[in-house]
């Protein structure tokens, strides 16, 4: 590792459709993950301007949960994040959803008093933000075929957070990383109020994921509340 606080970001995004516009417009504007000391986009295909590395095909099935049924096609974009092995030089992995609106320079405080080699998940509610420390991201390179072989038939965040419990990596609950507006009854009132909030979800065009982004001050960074 060259830096135990720096991040490494990755996307997986659409080559076509709403995903494609909202990674393009945060590539065009150095926004969300291309602020990260290193970032990665992993697709289905080109997505020019935007650098990306290709698996294939992204599909998947309505799951009886009634979500994607997805795990199958992050196993092959952690395979290709693994394999690419930039994760390696920095303390902590960072995977964040296109629509979320993300702010890395807010990072830090919550993931202060970390020691990054031992194994830890830190997760905001669910998929749309998921931070591994560098011994959590270790532990999958090497162990993730034995311990996690029913990621197929799962969701993507499920599956990985059954997968890391199966190793043993304890999960760090941190509520005030990620706001989920869904559940609050005005969009744009959390990006202003949870000033210190690293991310907010879901954003799905550009133009709401720009009025969230400057509701919350472009990415000022605020002491968490005691």
């Amino acid at each position: 590792r060259t830096d135990d606080n720096s991040m490494f970001c990755f996307i997986v995004s659409m080559s076509s459709g709403g995903e494609r516009l909202l990674t393009t417009h945060h590539f065009i504007n150095k926004v969300s993950i291309f602020r990260c000391a290193d970032w990665a986009v992993v697709s289905d295909g080109p997505m020019p301007p935007v650098p990306s590395v290709s698996i294939g095909a992204f599909n998947s099935h309505i799951g009886n949960w009634g979500s994607w049924a997805n795990g199958p096609v992050f196993i092959r974009a952690w395979n290709a994040i693994i394999h690419q092995g930039v994760w390696a030089r920095h303390g902590y992995t960072v995977k964040v959803d296109a629509d979320s609106v993300f702010f890395p320079e807010r990072m830090p405080l919550h993931l202060a008093h970390f020691d990054v080699t031992k194994p830890r998940t830190v997760w905001g509610v669910y998929g749309p933000i998921e931070v591994f420390s560098w011994g959590a991201v270790k532990l999958i390179a090497e162990k993730r075929d034995q311990a996690c072989p029913f990621l197929p038939s799962m969701s993507e965040d499920a599956g990985l957070e059954e997968c890391m419990a199966t190793m043993g990596v304890p999960k760090q609950k941190d509520r005030l990383m990620l706001i989920h507006t869904v559940h609050t009854a005005s969009r744009w009132t959390p990006c202003q109020e949870y000033i210190y909030s690293a991310a907010f979800h879901p954003y799905k065009d550009v133009a709401s994921w720009n009025r969230c982004y400057h509701l919350a001050g472009d990415g000022a960074v605020h002491p968490l509340p005691e």
